[in-house]
């Protein structure tokens, strides 16, 4: 069943589950947790509206840098028994080192970056596509 069939609580995914964004290849990539995110559809007749899902990123977070210089990113949710491994890669920079080794997660290689072997194996997962970096005004700290 292709992801776009199902119906998903993305409140509930995004706020309650939290979930990895994920950029680069196997050899050099980067994941940092969050809580926040959208999807929906856009531009498109009646039942041909384009699939999104967009992500937020600070351009401080060291993650910025691979979605830059990376043309996909994906998105990952995961059982609630990683919440713990969720929440070390959401308050450890990788410019430190290598933090997901210091979780139970298994980084994979997929065709557009890189996944983990714990994600939850929903239609929509893994869901890489290209992206737009908006560089406007970052508002409000």
């Amino acid at each position: 069943m292709d992801f776009k069939d199902k119906s998903y609580d993305v409140f509930h995914m995004f706020n309650d589950r939290w979930a990895l964004v994920t950029a680069g290849t196997i050899d050099d990539y980067n994941t940092m947790t969050i809580a926040w995110g959208s999807m929906g559809t856009i531009w498109g007749p009646p039942h041909k509206g384009k699939p999104i899902l967009t992500v937020y990123v600070s351009p401080a977070r060291y993650t910025h840098s691979f979605l830059e210089e990376n043309e996909y990113f994906i998105v990952s949710f995961f059982p609630e028994e990683y919440r713990q491994d969720l929440g070390v890669l959401g308050s450890k920079s990788g410019r430190d080192g290598d933090k997901v080794a210091l979780t139970k997660l298994t980084p994979i290689a997929l065709e557009h970056g890189v996944n983990f072997e714990q994600a939850d194996r929903l239609d929509l997962q893994p869901y890489a596509a290209p992206h737009h970096v908006h560089r406007g005004n970052r508002g409000c700290d």
